[in-house]
């Protein structure tokens, strides 16, 4: 096994100054932090939906009409000229305008403070830098706040981490 070297004790020292400092997030303790994002789930009948998106058999998806509009004279499914100009279309007026079932409507619903899978951050700080660092992998991530509740080894873990004079234990060696 090897010692403490004194970079890891500046660490450590670091770290339970972070523990005992930092916003707690209406979390008791033993606490840590995940990144959660919102995911919009696909698929609901429109009366139970939050929304309804235009969608592709290749999982692509349009939030508006214009957008989808745009898609079809982009890839040539409609000519510019076949379309009324400064017309509101609706999705299932677009649809009546391509002879093509590859597009369907679908209903969503937004879900908030989704936590991502492996994710885990001792300190809100770090799971900020992470965000800062990682963001655009996620659809608006930001930090959530969860206590590892009646978990005794990680409530053992916090307790030394935050109680500990590692200056004692640097004056020992």
């Amino acid at each position: 096994m090897n010692k403490l070297s004194n970079e890891d004790i500046e660490f450590l020292k670091d770290l339970q100054h972070e523990l005992l400092t930092q916003e707690n997030d209406c979390q008791a303790d033993p606490r840590f932090w995940a990144v959660a994002e919102n995911k919009r789930d696909f698929g609901y009948d429109p009366d139970y939906a939050d929304g309804e998106v235009m969608c592709g058999c290749d999982g692509e998806t349009w939030d508006t009409p214009e957008e989808f509009l745009e898609f079809l004279i982009e890839n040539e499914y409609i000519k510019r000229g076949d379309i009324k100009e400064d017309y509101d279309y609706d999705f299932s007026e677009l649809l009546e305008l391509v002879d093509d079932c590859d597009f369907y409507t679908c209903g969503y619903r937004d879900n908030f403070d989704v936590i991502t899978p492996d994710t885990m951050f001792i300190t809100k700080k770090s799971c900020q830098e992470h965000i800062a660092k990682n963001g655009y992998h996620y659809k608006q991530p930001h930090t959530y706040a969860m206590t590892a509740w009646r978990n005794p080894e990680i409530e053992r873990l916090y307790k030394i981490l935050k109680e500990i004079d590692w200056d004692s234990i640097n004056n020992e060696r």
